[in-house]
């Protein structure tokens, strides 16, 4: 590789932009530069590692590889999706029983690791799917999101949610695509990020409830 080659982020270490010389022996996926490195990561990489080994074999090349963080369990693990390759997809029917069934539901996208400022493993961006009501009722919180080290405030993050990789060309889906355990760091700096774009008035709690149930108005715009 010479001098003005910069290599892909596939072969760069998860932790630094240095070239990953070493490679995680169970997963096959993480890079490292060096021993530190990978000791440094570890702690976030095990929650991951052990569940790619888990996963059962592709279905059929018309699945991909996604992580879901349900609702009821306190780790996130892989899952087979089926591949679309339109936006207008048929949620409900194909996996929308993995957000819990949601009549409606809301995408969060991502490019790049917020901390190195790198694009993502294989230049793909990554769609995080979710129940789009889940910041305005009294959901349950996502235990798999309360278990993982460096959530400020895990109780915005209620409900299962699911991530997957895509390509996109001129705002027109390409093509939806496997994440794995090069992509958990991204999807955890990607949380943390969040946590305080849901203004407190509108967390669970801040809503008055009436008769028939849950009203949709703010206490903080009520007179």
């Amino acid at each position: 590789m010479s001098s003005s080659t910069k290599p892909t982020p596939a072969l760069l270490c998860l932790r630094c932009n240095k070239v990953g010389v070493k490679q995680c022996s169970s997963c096959a996926n993480a890079r490292y530069c060096s021993t530190q490195c990978q000791k440094q990561d570890w702690k976030q990489h095990k929650i991951i590692c052990g569940a790619f080994q888990a996963l059962e074999e592709r279905p059929s090349p018309k699945h991909i590889r996604a992580i879901l963080f349900p609702i009821d369990d306190d780790k996130p693990r892989f899952v087979w999706i089926t591949r679309y390759t339109h936006w207008f997809y048929d949620l409900k029917t194909e996996w929308g029983p993995l957000l819990g069934n949601p009549q409606s539901h809301e995408s969060q996208f991502f490019g790049q690791t917020h901390g190195l400022r790198r694009p993502l493993v294989g230049a793909k961006d990554i769609m995080v799917e979710y129940n789009s009501t889940f910041a305005l009722d009294d959901s349950p919180s996502n235990q798999s999101m309360l278990k993982l080290a460096g959530m400020k405030q895990p109780r915005r993050w209620c409900r299962s949610f699911i991530a997957h990789g895509y390509y996109e060309e001129n705002g027109k889906l390409v093509d939806t695509v496997d994440v794995n355990t090069n992509d958990f760091g991204a999807l955890m700096e990607h949380f943390n990020s969040r946590v305080d774009t849901i203004p407190k008035c509108c967390l669970p709690g801040s809503w008055r409830v009436c008769a028939e149930g849950r009203r949709n108005t703010c206490r903080k715009n009520e007179g």
